[in-house]
């Protein structure tokens, strides 16, 4: 069963006892934890990662709540390594805020996936993604 946090609940959930030093993120370089991708100026996400319909009425594509998807993160850097995630980590810090309209949702709590709270549209996803990318740190730690 998936459970979904609200932005300001994070750290309720995520106490310094099972995330002592926030949430990380793998397969990322040094520049960027890459929470989106920028194909020839187009910046997009991962449809597997969120679920996107296109919306006749925009004419553009939506990005729907759906609690059994969204970013992979990580409460430890073990699991990260464990698994492994290739690439370079970063870490949102215990003391950040998920950008408004952004949620966690989790089936395990090792395991946190940054999705939307409401729908949106993909380059509103893109600019909350930029917003978080903002909010992490690069750890200096490299997955191979």
């Amino acid at each position: 069963m998936y459970i979904q946090i609200d932005r300001e609940d994070i750290w309720d959930v995520y106490t310094k006892a099972n995330a002592p030093q926030g949430l990380y993120r793998g397969g990322g370089n040094e520049a960027s934890p890459k929470m989106y991708k920028s194909e020839n100026g187009a910046e997009s996400v991962r449809p597997a990662d969120f679920k996107i319909l296109f919306d006749k009425t925009l004419g553009e594509y939506v990005v729907y709540p759906d609690v059994t998807k969204g970013l992979s993160f990580s409460n430890s850097l073990q699991r990260l390594k464990d698994l492994p995630i290739r690439g370079k980590v970063w870490r949102l810090p215990r003391d950040k805020t998920l950008p408004e309209d952004l949620v966690i949702n989790y089936n395990s709590i090792d395991h946190p996936l940054v999705n939307v709270k409401k729908k949106m549209t993909v380059p509103e996803l893109v600019e909350k993604l930029k917003e978080l990318e903002k909010m992490m740190e690069y750890t200096g730690v490299k997955i191979s």
